[in-house]
C-alpha cells in the first residue's frame, strides 16, 4: 500500500504531503477502498478523496500473525519505499532491540553517581526527553546523500534539517548541552541552519 496524507496542523506549504508505504508478509485475500464515506467500486486499487481508507483481509491459520512494515517520507512515494529498505528483512524484535541498544548508548554517555534510585530514574527520564527533540527531518537518497523537504518553501533541498524545537530558551540549556555531550547532533543542526 502506497499513499499520502495532506493532514497537518498548519504552517506548511500547500504542496505538503506525508507519503507512506505499508508492506505485509501475507498476500491480501480481500480489499475494500473507501472514498469519503462510500466504498469504491469492487476491484478499485486507487482512490483519491478528502478522506480515503482501505480495509484489507488475509487468510491465516489460528494464532498466525500478519506482520506489517511501514515507512514514510515528506519527499516522495519513491523515497518512502527507499526508506522502507532501511529495515532490510529485520523482524520487529530485531528492530526493537536495535532501538533499545541505540537509546542505551545515547543515555549511557552520562554516568551519574549518588542520589536515590528515584533521582537517577528522574535524571535519565529527563535526559531521554531532552534527546527526543529536536527531531531529524532529513532523509537519505539512493546514493546516501542527505536531503530534506523544506517546510518553509516546499522544496526538496540538500542537507540536514531538524524540527520540533523552539529556539525560545533552548539556547540557554539544550544547545550548550548538545554541544558538550552530543556534538554530532549539534553539528548537523548548525549545518541545517546554513
Amino acid at each position: 500500500i502506497v499513499g499520502y496524507t495532506t493532514r497537518n496542523s498548519g504552517g506548511v506549504p500547500k504542496n505538503f504531503k506525508n507519503y507512506f508505504v505499508l508492506e505485509f508478509d501475507h498476500d491480501f485475500t480481500s480489499t475494500t477502498l473507501y472514498q469519503d464515506k462510500a466504498a469504491a467500486a469492487a476491484g478499485t486499487l486507487d482512490v483519491t478523496a478528502n478522506h480515503a481508507g482501505a480495509i484489507v483481509g488475509f487468510k491465516t491459520r489460528k494464532g498466525e500473525r500478519v506482520n506489517a512494515r511501514v515507512a514514510s517520507s515528506f519527499i516522495s512515494p519513491e523515497q518512502a519505499i527507499l526508506n522502507l529498505g532501511e529495515l532490510g528483512k529485520k523482524d520487529l524484535e530485531t528492530v526493537r532491540q536495535e532501538g533499545r541498544t541505540a537509546w542505551n548508548q545515547a543515555l549511557g554517555r552520562i554516568d551519574i553517581e549518588g542520589g536515590t534510585a528515584d533521582q537517577r530514574r528522574t535524571f535519565y527520564s529527563c535526559l531521554y526527553r531532552a534527546l527526543l527533540f529536536p527531531r531529524k527531518l532529513y532523509e537519505l537518497d539512493a546514493a546516501g546523500k542527505v536531503m530534506h523537504y523544506s517546510p518553509f518553501n516546499g522544496q526538496v533541498l540538500p542537507g540536514y534539517m531538524y524540527t520540533d524545537t523552539g529556539f525560545w530558551d533552548t539556547f540557554r540549556a539544550l544547545f550548550p548541552f548538545l554541544n558538550l555531550m552530543y556534538p554530532e547532533i549539534n553539528t548537523e543542526i548548525q549545518q541545517g541552519l546554513a
